[in-house]
């Protein structure tokens, strides 16, 4: 939140920094004036103020490397932020407020699973070898199986949230899983099912035990677990768990690390075959997967910063889920494409895990190797 005063170098600033930005980073501008309650401190009640609202920290969505003028205007000094209770983080009207937003994001980027075309993709995959057929094949059923996973792991957190905008969002977000699994559904029938047919390939099932390792099933044995304990024990420690199981690692880590590996490789811009469908696929789940983990994480700060939760819970759940993640991506890794490999995606993974925890610590998640990953939505 700045000063009203500010606004014309504040949005300036902000323009800017958003025309950059990743399709599934999230953001709006507000005008507002601070209400009577007593969240907020009394001699700031009424006043005008200009509020930047993202799944990032402001400063990260102003800046840190723009014009001077605008950097100084987001680091004025800000007087509602000055009392505890009115951080964006801390405060139950303002989280509402971000919950609506997501929802509304929601609503407005909406996107039909079975309105992609997928006609080129059969083409192309009844022309590539076997071995990297299969290896294809593999990854997108435990893309398709994870999407089933995790919404269904979601119903214990839909039936936990109380508020009536967390309660939209929160809806929104189990049928958005519920959509992507029906992509990767589509995907198996119609073009993975009729190239093994074209081949002279037995017909396979996505959910057949031969496409998932062990350190698969365990990280998302390990994030049902997590959800499903909200059922009986509804405390903070328990709802920071399901979140760094949840959004900050499935989601945040994992499956950023896989959107990275298909865009990479079956891009348009790549050397690669192209898979238009299967891209333009993963690139609607990653735009909504953008509003999920901005949710989650922000969940996550808000009960770091009130006190509600030790820091060192989220950084032993994260670690402890690290190893089982990392040997999936090593597996995931190309061996037959020319695109990232095992090696490549295990560094990738890593970063974003560091990049997860930087925006919940700051500068003391970096690696003691001393690299600093750039943050990625």
């Amino acid at each position: 939140m700045y000063p009203g005063a500010t606004a014309h170098e504040i949005l300036s600033a902000w323009r800017g920094r958003m025309a950059d930005a990743p399709e599934e980073v999230f953001s709006e501008a507000m005008f507002w004036s601070v209400p009577a309650v007593p969240n907020f401190p009394e001699e700031t009640h009424g006043e005008q103020i200009v509020t930047i609202a993202s799944d990032e920290s402001p400063d990260e969505v102003i800046g840190e490397n723009e014009d001077p003028e605008l950097v100084a205007a987001a680091h004025l000094e800000r007087p509602f932020l000055s009392h505890p209770l009115s951080n964006c983080h801390a405060m139950g009207t303002e989280e509402e407020a971000t919950a609506a937003r997501y929802f509304r994001h929601a609503v407005e980027r909406h996107w039909s699973p079975y309105e992609i075309d997928l006609s080129t993709d059969q083409n192309v995959l009844e022309g590539i070898r076997r071995r990297s057929f299969t290896q294809l094949r593999a990854t997108v059923a435990m893309f398709g199986a994870g999407e089933e996973r995790v919404t269904e792991d979601l119903i214990p957190l839909a039936a936990t949230v109380k508020e009536p905008a967390d309660q939209r969002f929160v809806a929104s977000h189990v049928y958005e899983e519920a959509k992507h699994a029906a992509f990767f559904d589509r995907y198996w029938k119609e073009v993975i099912n009729p190239v093994e047919a074209a081949r002279g390939l037995e017909r396979t099932d996505p959910t057949a035990d031969r496409w998932f390792t062990e350190p698969y099933e365990t990280v998302f044995d390990r994030t049902t677990d997590a959800m499903d304990r909200l059922r009986t024990d509804d405390r903070p420690e328990t709802r920071a768990r399901a979140y760094c199981h949840y959004h900050l690692t499935i989601e945040g880590v994992f499956g950023q690390t896989g959107f990275y590996a298909i865009e990479k490789t079956f891009g348009s811009n790549t050397d690669g075959p192209s898979l238009p469908g299967l891209v333009e696929g993963f690139g609607a789940v990653r735009q909504d997967e953008g509003r999920h983990v901005g949710y989650g994480m922000e969940r996550l700060t808000n009960l770091l910063e009130t006190g509600a939760v030790e820091e060192t819970l989220v950084r032993q759940t994260v670690s402890d889920l690290a190893a089982p993640v990392d040997a999936v991506v090593g597996a995931m890794g190309w061996k037959h494409f020319p695109g990232p490999d095992g090696s490549d995606l295990v560094s990738f993974v890593t970063d974003q895990r560091e990049n997860r925890l930087e925006q919940l610590f700051g500068d003391e998640s970096v690696s003691r190797s001393g690299r600093r990953s750039g943050r990625v939505q």
